[in-house]
């Protein structure tokens, strides 16, 4: 079994390395994914799911617990963790100690802050190199190795709107930066209808009549394909989702606490 380690309060760390295994042509079911998300069966369910509090990541001793004896019960043999080396709080650095598994890294950008806070302490066998704009400097590795994870498309509904103009908004959350994107588009066009994926539920107060919302859904690429205009956040999903596209998408750069999305804008 492989240990899967996907910090995130959104749909992105999971995305991704759902995008991986299936990259990778790794079976799903021999995997556990361990995330603190509720969106953790969003994508997949073939998985082993196992979704702890934040509190249980952010109290080191016990997610020790929890994380050595997930590694017991289901003879982990691969440890694959995303994005963060040493977990996001530092969790991890006390979990990968001694551990003579195999320990898998897929590193996307990461500000300095984080390797400032965290010092990197684990040494992983392979680490794999997701996007632009990552340096090697901070790591400890075997093998450091530049990859393209294509973005997998689902088909689960097509909006079938190519017989009018419409801009689409693409961002999960939180809904002030949805909202931010909207407003956006408006000024753009104030006339011309909208539609909007988020997961946001309820709390998108809008009201205009030309505007449409799917919530915990996804978009088709026949829908990315028709809009007039896209506007987006620059998370690294959303850029791998649109990267053909990129000449009609509004990109918008959103403040995170170790994603540099202006650095990433940088490279598009």
């Amino acid at each position: 079994m492989i240990l899967v380690y996907a910090y995130g309060s959104g749909l992105g760390h999971l995305k991704r390395v759902y995008d991986f295994l299936l990259h990778q042509h790794i079976q799903l079911q021999n995997c556990i994914i361990l995330t603190q998300s509720e969106y953790g069966d969003f994508w997949n369910k073939e998985f082993v799911l196992k979704i702890l509090p934040k509190e249980r990541f952010r109290d080191k001793s016990l997610f020790l617990y929890e994380f050595r004896h997930l590694i017991d019960i289901y003879n982990v043999k691969e440890i694959l963790v995303d994005v963060f080396p040493e977990g996001f709080y530092g969790e991890l650095t006390a979990c990968l100690a001694d551990l003579t598994i195999k320990k898998t890294l897929l590193a996307r950008i990461i500000s300095p802050r984080y390797f400032k806070e965290h010092p990197i302490h684990t040494v992983y066998d392979q680490i794999y190199v997701t996007e632009r704009g990552v340096e090697a400097g901070p790591y400890r590795f075997r093998h450091f190795k530049q990859i393209e994870i294509e973005y997998h498309f689902e088909q689960p509904m097509c909006l079938d709107m190519c017989s009018e103009p419409y801009h689409l908004i693409l961002h999960s959350q939180p809904a002030e930066e949805v909202m931010c994107l909207y407003k956006l588009s408006k000024m753009y066009d104030n006339q011309v209808k909208t539609i909007i994926f988020s997961m946001c539920d309820h709390s998108l107060h809008v009201t205009d009549a030309n505007t449409i919302m799917y919530t915990q859904k996804h978009p088709c690429i026949s829908d990315i394909a028709n809009a007039t205009k896209i506007f987006a956040g620059i998370g690294f999903n959303t850029v791998r989702m649109l990267k053909n596209y990129i000449t009609k998408t509004i990109f918008v750069p959103f403040p995170r606490i170790y994603d540099d999305q202006f650095l990433r804008k940088g490279f598009l």
